[in-house]
């Protein structure tokens, strides 16, 4: 389990191998956790939060806002480059994300349910958010707060970990500890 964790350091890697902005490689539950730095990879899954997320782990109240980039034509995401048949709820994607193959704004590849998640898409679609419950645009950094996962709170509670405020001029969800 991996709760209230985050990382603002920049990270890179010229073996190949999983890489991200928490963990390479990761099983189990992580909750309320964020990256702000960099995560250069190379020849591996590379994500905002995680490389690779295995064997039905769970992703809640999280964000990624660095930028993700892999040098050679791999799997990059904003959260995750892998996600095996897990469940990803209420976190959401602002960095830019860069590869030689294929590159998206939440997971990359795998069979993760979304819940109540955003993204952003590219410049040339204007930078707006995509919300995949319903696959539209949205108003993020407005939260669906019929989720419950996206509930306000200290933390001390399940799904009580976000706090109301902004994170910088944005107004980006801001988690309770920050």
């Amino acid at each position: 389990k991996l709760f209230a964790s985050y990382n603002t350091g920049d990270i890179k890697t010229t073996y190949g191998g999983n890489i991200g902005g928490l963990v390479g490689k990761f099983i189990g539950d992580m909750t309320a956790c964020y990256n702000t730095g960099e995560v250069r990879g190379y020849g591996g899954y590379t994500g905002g939060l995680a490389g690779s997320m295995e064997s039905y782990s769970t992703m809640t109240a999280c964000y990624n806002a660095g930028t993700v980039l892999e040098n050679t034509e791999r799997w990059v995401a904003g959260i995750t480059g892998f996600f095996n048949n897990g469940g990803m709820t209420a976190c959401y994607n602002t960095g830019n994300i860069d590869s030689g193959l294929a590159s998206v704004g939440l997971v990359m590849y795998g069979g993760a349910s979304r819940t109540a998640n955003y993204w952003k898409i590219g410049a040339s679609d204007g930078g707006y958010y995509v919300y995949d419950t319903g696959w539209g645009f949205a108003d993020f950094p407005t939260v669906d707060t019929s989720v419950a996962a996206w509930g306000e709170g200290d933390g001390s509670a399940a799904n009580t970990y976000w706090k109301a405020g902004t994170t910088d001029g944005n107004m980006l969800p801001q988690l309770w500890y920050e």
